[in-house]
C-alpha cells in the first residue's frame, strides 16, 4: 500500500481530511514520502539548532505544483509518530518562499486533541504560534546556504481553496491519467469492492435498536465534526420503527453484517414543496433521510456504495429523480453529494431549520 494513493477517497476532503504524519514535533529528522513506496525516507537531520514546532506531513491524494503532495502543519498538543494517519479540519495556511519558489503549508487541528479542537481560524490562535512559525522557516535551512521565508497566513477559507486546487491537480495527474499513477508506486490495487458484497434491504423490525445505535454513532460522529444536525430527541427509536412499520426503513449489509441504516421514501418528501430556489425537475423522486454508517464501517467509501444502491432501486421502481437535504454546516456531506452529481438546487425547511436541497436525474 501507498499512503499517498491508496487511502480511500472519501476520507479526504477539503474541510474533513487525514494528515499522515512525517515529522514529530520537537524533532531535527526530516523525513519525507517516498513516492515509490509511500514508506519515509531520511532526507536529513537539520543543521540549524531548531526543531519542528508543530507535528508536520502531507494530505494524501493531493499534488500540489512543486510536485509533492501538500504540506499539513498539525498543530496538538502532543507530539504525533511519524507514519500515524490523523483526522483534521484547516484552520488557515502559511505562504512561504522556498529558494525563490512558492511552496504553501496548511495549518490544521485533529479532531481528537481536546486542547485545540475548539479552534476554527487561525487568528483566535496565539500571536507566538505565528512569531514561532515565521522563524522556524525563516531560518531551518540557513546553514545549508538555501533561502526560505514566510510571506503570508490565510484563513479557513484561503486554505480549503489551496486543498481543493491540490486535490484537482491529483486527479488530473493520477486519476484522469492512471497510467502515470501506476508507474509511481508499487501496490497492489484496491480489491475490497471485488471481495466484499453490498446490499441494500428493507430494515426487520428486530433490528430497529441496532439501527436506532447507528445513528446514535452518526449522532456522535456529528458533533465530533463540530456541528449538530440531529438532535437529542431526533431521530429516537420510534422514528426508526416507523420507518421499519411504512416500509421506508433500509440497512446497508456488508457480508451480511448490517453497516448502515437510512430512510429511503418514494412517497414524496411535503417540505420539498416549498423551496427557496427550483428544483431540476417535476418528476417523481425518491429521497434519503437519516443516513448513518456504524462506527465499524466508516472510511471504506460506504456512503458512496450507500447512494449507488439506492439509484439501483430508484430505477428499477422507474424513478428518475434522486433528492436529499443536508445542513449547511455538514460541509463533508455537501462535498459527497457534489462528487456523486448530485446540483445544488436551493434551501428547504425541514424540521424546523433550513436545509441545502440537492437533485440527480438518474
Amino acid at each position: 500500500m501507498n499512503i499517498w494513493h491508496d487511502i480511500d477517497e472519501e476520507r479526504i476532503y477539503p474541510t474533513d481530511f487525514m494528515a499522515v504524519i512525517e515529522i514529530t514535533k520537537g524533532s531535527k529528522q526530516k523525513y519525507e514520502l517516498d513516492k515509490e513506496t509511500g514508506l519515509l525516507m531520511l532526507d536529513r537531520v537539520l543543521f540549524t539548532a531548531t526543531h519542528y514546532p508543530m507535528n508536520y506531513g502531507f494530505i494524501p491524494r493531493t499534488y500540489g505544483d512543486d510536485g509533492d503532495p501538500l504540506d499539513v502543519l498539525v498543530l496538538c498538543s502532543e507530539p504525533i509518530q511519524p507514519l500515524t494517519l490523523v483526522r483534521c479540519y484547516p484552520i488557515g495556511v502559511m505562504r512561504m518562499e522556498d529558494s525563490g519558489m512558492g511552496d504553501e503549508k496548511i495549518i490544521a487541528i485533529p479532531y481528537s486533541d481536546p486542547t485545540y479542537m475548539g479552534y476554527t481560524d487561525i487568528k483566535e490562535l496565539p500571536k507566538h504560534i505565528f512569531e514561532e512559525l515565521k522563524h522556524f522557516f525563516t531560518n531551518y535551512k540557513s546553514l545549508e546556504g538555501k533561502s526560505t521565508n514566510v510571506t503570508e497566513f490565510g484563513g479557513p477559507i484561503d486554505a480549503v481553496e489551496v486543498i481543493e486546487y491540490c486535490m484537482e491537480n491529483y486527479k488530473r495527474k493520477f486519476v484522469d491519467g492512471d497510467t502515470e499513477k501506476k508507474e509511481m508506486h508499487t501496490s497492489e490495487p484496491d480489491k475490497t469492492e471485488k471481495t466484499e458484497t453490498y446490499t441494500l434491504e428493507p430494515a426487520k423490525m428486530e433490528e430497529a435498536e441496532l439501527c436506532n445505535e447507528i445513528l446514535d454513532m452518526g449522532r456522535k460522529f456529528q458533533r465530533e465534526q463540530g456541528f449538530v444536525q440531529w438532535t437529542d430527541d431526533y431521530p429516537s427509536l420510534d422514528t426508526v420503527r416507523e420507518d421499519i412499520e411504512k416500509k421506508r426503513g433500509y440497512v446497508l449489509r456488508v457480508n451480511g453484517a448490517v453497516a448502515a441504516y437510512m430512510c429511503v421514501d418514494f412517497g414524496g418528501e411535503p417540505a420539498y414543496d416549498d423551496i427557496e430556489g427550483a428544483w431540476l425537475s417535476d418528476r417523481p423522486y425518491v429521497v434519503s433521510h437519516r443516513m448513518a454508517f456504524h462506527k465499524d464501517f466508516r472510511g471504506r467509501g460506504l456512503t458512496k456504495v450507500a447512494f449507488r444502491k439506492i439509484e439501483e432501486m430508484s430505477l428499477q421502481k422507474g424513478v428518475t429523480s434522486f433528492r436529499v437535504d443536508t445542513g449547511f454546516e455538514n460541509q463533508r456531506m455537501q462535498h459527497v453529494l457534489e462528487r456523486l452529481g448530485f446540483v445544488k438546487c436551493g434551501v428547504v425547511q425541514y424540521e424546523g431549520s433550513g436545509r441545502l436541497a440537492y437533485e440527480k436525474l438518474l
